[in-house]
């Protein structure tokens, strides 16, 4: 039977050529990145011992799965792809809002941010949905995930309502009518 005892590269995108090495190899008719197999024209027989095979577009983190004409090996080790976010629900809220991101490749996930704010709190909760809560100095944008297998910015922005307006300093701090005046705060 196959038997893969170590791949490389672990992570990567679409299109990323990636080594398998191990025993009873030769043979090999596919290789599946998680659920999704890699097309046929891809792999690589190199030896008895080693095969490469090119990760298909929509890999999905999860193990690596090796076929040959004597039968199947399942890796114990995951490959990581690249995060993607699909979209999130509710489209707006308060700060403490709970959201739920939707998308692929987020276990792993080791930050999530909104605007450039990184979240402190997020669960991961599968491969395809993280659980937020908005923090209290959230303004609005673009979601970001950030994982083993790479980094993804949803296409839709995130609106933060509720927010007082908060002066932080003006100036000049004295005038005549008409003069222009700086605010600067959040």
């Amino acid at each position: 039977l196959p038997k893969v005892t170590v791949f490389a590269p672990n992570k990567g995108g679409p299109g990323t050529v990636v080594t398998l090495v191990g025993s009873a190899l030769n043979g090999t008719t596919q290789v599946l990145f998680g659920d999704v197999a890699a097309a046929t024209a891809t792999i690589t027989n190199l030896s008895s011992a080693q095969v490469t095979a090119v990760v298909p577009s929509g890999v999905n983190t999860g193990p690596i799965t090796l076929i040959t004409g004597a039968g199947t090996n399942v890796t114990e080790q995951l490959f990581y792809g690249p995060p993607q976010i699909s979209g999130f629900n509710p489209a707006s809220g308060q700060p403490g809002t709970s959201v739920t991101l939707s998308g692929a490749n987020f276990l792993g996930a080791t930050s999530v941010s909104l605007n450039g704010l990184g979240i402190p709190a997020f669960n991961v909760l599968n491969n395809g949905q993280i659980l937020l809560a908005i923090p209290a100095n959230g303004t609005s944008g673009r979601f970001t995930v950030v994982g083993p297998g790479g980094t993804n910015e949803s296409q839709s922005t995130f609106t933060v309502q509720g927010r007082e307006p908060l002066i932080t300093a003006f100036s000049p701090k004295y005038g005549p009518a008409g003069t222009k005046v700086t605010v600067v705060g959040n």
